[in-house]
């Protein structure tokens, strides 16, 4: 769950910079803490305190919503996250 969560919030870092938007005609980049809010979905009871610790620490300050037993579309996956910028 955690590995997982770091990673995810890794991957939406890398989207979500200037250098990779720069490439789409995006003039500015952005980063996890100008997020509007975010949707975490955990596949696992047990993985929340730790799912949890990390989008606090990854995600500061930004406003967020934890799904717990949610049907998470890739069986490989404990958790999924998605948000608004």
């Amino acid at each position: 769950g955690s590995r997982q969560t770091v990673t995810t919030a890794e991957n939406i870092a890398l989207l979500i910079s200037e250098e990779n938007l720069r490439g789409y005609a995006v003039p500015e980049g952005y980063c996890l803490a100008d997020f509007q809010y975010i949707r975490v979905y955990i596949r696992r009871r047990e993985d929340y305190p730790r799912v949890k610790a990390v989008c606090e620490e990854r995600f500061a300050g930004v406003p967020y919503i934890f799904y717990h037993y949610a049907d998470i579309c890739r069986s490989d996956l404990l958790m999924e996250i998605e948000g608004v910028i």
